[in-house]
């Protein structure tokens, strides 16, 4: 499982209201909550669809750290408005720990596809991600 997709299936279950709201209704501070959370689901989608379609490495690495904006403009988001949107404390360290996860990812991701021209072993130019696993190549 990618972190972004156990970042989100973390947030998925998280109730964004206080027990004693009605959960329908969300208090305008736990509103900005669920839009933040939208903007990372999108740009986890555009993430996930631009790696499908196996996009020049350049495409996925500004993917992905548009991708780490929106992570950590929510993390930002949770910890201001937790207490006021009955988010638990674990729920929050969870999110920041798959967070510095993420970030770590995205600087090796990222790296990778700023020292890859162009692959010299034809086993991993299949996409980034098999990048990852393969040596990079030395500067001749």
């Amino acid at each position: 499982m990618t972190l972004s997709r156990a970042f989100l299936l973390l947030l998925a279950g998280w109730p964004l209201a206080p027990a004693a709201a009605e959960p329908r209704t969300l208090p305008p501070v736990c509103q900005r909550l669920v839009a933040t959370k939208d903007q990372v689901l999108k740009h986890s989608q555009a993430l996930q669809t631009a790696t499908r379609k196996k996009a020049p490495p350049e495409e996925i690495c500004k993917l992905f750290n548009a991708f780490l904006v929106a992570e950590t403009r929510m993390v930002k988001d949770l910890e201001e408005r937790r207490a006021a949107c009955g988010i638990p404390r674990a729920l929050v360290a969870q999110v920041k720990a798959v967070h510095g996860k993420t970030s770590a990812m995205g600087k090796q991701l990222c790296g990778v596809a700023a020292q890859w021209p162009a692959s010299r072993d034809p086993e991993c130019v299949d996409t980034l991600w098999a990048r990852l696993a393969c040596p990079i190549p030395a500067d001749d």
